[in-house]
């Protein structure tokens, strides 16, 4: 991570790592949310793609920005479910009424139609 300069076209101040993938399964998708005094940071990990993908969503927190982040005791928090499989890549949404969603991508299970992976939505409590 990097802080932008005011007018967002250059990076200012030194360079951060927020994550490593320290079991060597890869990690992509990140996507911030901060709630009271923490950062929570989404990330996906595991293949993403194809029959054989096994990706999940997991989550982890810090107090600053630049973490260090520590993993959730609950992680993966978001998996195969519902005849969806292989869920991740998300971002943030609020509605009108402050709730907050993650949309997502994940494959059908049920189907014999390949539609590649679909956008779902998942209410945040």
């Amino acid at each position: 991570g990097s802080k932008l300069s005011d007018d967002g076209l250059s990076l200012t101040g030194q360079p951060f790592t927020l994550l490593k993938d320290e079991q060597g399964v890869g990690i992509e998708g990140q996507s911030i949310l901060k709630q009271d005094k923490y950062y929570y940071l989404f990330y996906s990990a595991g293949a993403c793609c194809g029959i054989g993908c096994n990706y999940h969503v997991r989550v982890a927190r810090a107090t600053t920005l630049a973490g260090p982040y520590e993993d959730g005791d609950s992680n993966p928090i978001l998996t195969d479910r519902n005849g969806w499989k292989c869920p991740g890549h998300g971002t943030f949404v609020v509605d009108n009424k402050g709730k907050i969603f993650y949309i997502y991508h994940a494959y059908n299970k049920t189907s014999n139609v390949f539609t590649g992976r679909e956008a779902l939505v998942a209410g945040l409590t």
